[in-house]
């Protein structure tokens, strides 16, 4: 897995209870989702703005208590490139002792914005996916 952003958890991400809200951490992983697709679809050879990435699937597993004023850093990598979709795997950890504090996997269609509907990955992104992908344990 690689580094992909930062976040520095404020007191309004925190719920009742003082901990980070769910809405929040959805928002921090669909936010390092952004900067990885922007790293594979970012280069010229797949720069058609027609096509966009929708979420088929979320699911969050939570480790850890994040609170108001911890620095987090979220890191992720490719586990699956279907022939429509990819699988990322993202790990939230605190950015002082790179404990993991919450783990995403998602499933984001390439989706075709005039359309409505999923197609298929270029292979250029394909190619450009590559490096980023990663067996667990890896």
């Amino acid at each position: 897995m690689r580094q992909l952003t930062s976040a520095v958890i404020h007191p309004w991400n925190c719920d009742a209870q003082g901990h980070l809200n769910t809405r929040h951490y959805v928002g921090i992983f669909d936010d390092a989702n952004q900067v990885l697709l922007a790293r594979i679809v970012g280069r010229p050879a797949d720069a058609d703005s027609s096509l966009g990435w929708a979420d088929v699937r979320n699911e969050i597993d939570f480790l850890a208590e994040v609170t108001a004023g911890t620095v987090v850093d979220v890191f992720a990598a490719i586990r699956r490139i279907g022939t429509k979709s990819l699988t990322i795997a993202a790990e939230l950890r605190r950015a002082n002792s790179n404990e993991a504090c919450a783990r995403m996997q998602a499933i984001i269609a390439r989706f075709d914005l005039t359309a409505r509907r999923g197609v298929a990955l270029s292979q250029p992104l394909i190619e450009s996916a590559q490096p980023w992908l990663e067996m667990p344990g890896t």
